[in-house]
């Protein structure tokens, strides 16, 4: 029983460990007028899937809040390796964000 409850409590920690709380300079959000109008969320989409999947939904709800009360569309989604966006990622932090992640930029609809 105990390694159950410890294996969930793991997969819990894992699945909360996003791209962006390990590399939040890698998210960007765009303004006009003091008014969120989009930008670019990262997640990395390896791994479990059901694990890839919350970190997906993670960054959709990134996206929502940006927008609210617009509504959001993703207008590009890139696979990069985080060293090429970010010099500072580069060598051991690489290990921690994950080599490529998937970049969505998106725009509010208003």
């Amino acid at each position: 029983m105990f390694k159950f409850i410890f294996f969930i409590f793991l997969l819990k920690l894992v699945s909360c460990a996003s791209t962006k709380l390990i590399a939040p300079d890698l998210e960007v959000i765009y303004t006009n007028k003091n008014k969120n109008v989009g930008g670019i969320v990262v997640y990395n989409p390896h791994g479990l899937s059901t694990l890839a999947n919350a970190r997906k939904s993670e960054a959709m709800t990134r996206m929502r809040t940006v927008c609210l009360p617009a509504a959001y569309e993703v207008t590009k989604e890139k696979m990069r390796r985080v060293s090429n966006v970010n010099k500072k990622y580069k060598g051991n932090p690489e290990l921690f964000t994950g080599r490529m992640v998937k970049f969505l930029e998106y725009s509010c609809i208003y």
